[in-house]
């Protein structure tokens, strides 16, 4: 976190994608980070860290997802998870139907597990 002078690194993420039951295929995201803080000189409290953390994380998905559907990209392959757990609840069309409205809820828990060196 540059502005912050805060280093860190993610230990490990777990995601689990929900479909949700629409006349078009919403999903719900789940992250579940792990980091470890390795600089922190000037003491900024954890839950400071946690919610830069989360916007961080936040901005870059939807950056991400944004470029994505200006290519008509999946590019984080949703429609694969609707396909695999409920063929039969949607057509072709409606799977491939991707829009900036198909994310209904990005949850983000971020854990710190080790706080680093701090002055």
């Amino acid at each position: 976190i540059k502005d912050k002078s805060v280093s860190m690194f993610i230990d490990n993420i777990k995601y689990h994608i929900e479909t949700v039951d629409d006349t078009i295929p919403k999903y719900i995201i789940n992250l579940e980070i792990k980091a470890s803080i390795t600089e922190n000189p000037k003491n900024i409290s954890n839950k400071t860290i946690e919610k830069e953390i989360k916007n961080m994380i936040l901005m870059q998905f939807q950056s991400t997802f944004t470029k994505g559907l200006e290519i008509k990209s999946d590019i984080f392959n949703l429609s694969e998870k609707a396909y695999r757990f409920k063929p039969q609840t949607w057509t072709v069309d409606k799977l491939n139907s991707i829009t900036e409205h198909s994310i209904k809820k990005f949850n983000i828990h971020v854990f710190i597990k080790d706080e680093g060196a701090k002055k």
